[in-house]
């Protein structure tokens, strides 16, 4: 599973994640503030390791890098977001982390879950 954004300690007072709030597109050598809105803070997301072969591309992808399936393929994508209440305001993750660290370290302490599923594909007969 493909992880395109980690964002941690969104506080419900912070009235959401607006809209293209932490992203226009990808950005090459990836977004380098890992500040979110409000208090939130955001983690590299996978095209980190997926651009990590590529010279011009290379570096930190912070923040929110959205769907981009191969240029050929016409599949329907499911793009999940997740969000997870846990028993802890602040979590206990630093620096360059991963939806990996994050997943291992709210292990036990989800209280809620929620989950929204949009649709892309580049075949507009699909859609």
């Amino acid at each position: 599973e493909f992880i395109h954004w980690v964002m941690v300690d969104i506080q419900p007072r912070n009235g959401g994640v607006k809209e293209g709030a932490c992203s226009d597109g990808i950005t090459p050598g990836g977004k380098q503030d890992p500040n979110g809105p409000g208090s939130s803070r955001q983690g590299t997301n996978d095209y980190t390791g997926f651009m990590a072969g590529d010279p011009e591309m290379q570096g930190n992808y912070f923040g929110y890098d959205g769907p981009c399936p191969p240029w050929n393929d016409e599949l329907v994508h499911h793009y999940r977001f997740k969000l997870f209440a846990c028993d802890f305001d602040i979590c206990p993750v630093e620096g360059a982390f991963t939806g990996q660290n994050v997943f291992q370290t709210i292990e036990g302490h989800v209280i809620a879950e929620t989950e929204l599923v949009g649709l892309y594909s580049l075949n507009p007969d699909l859609g």
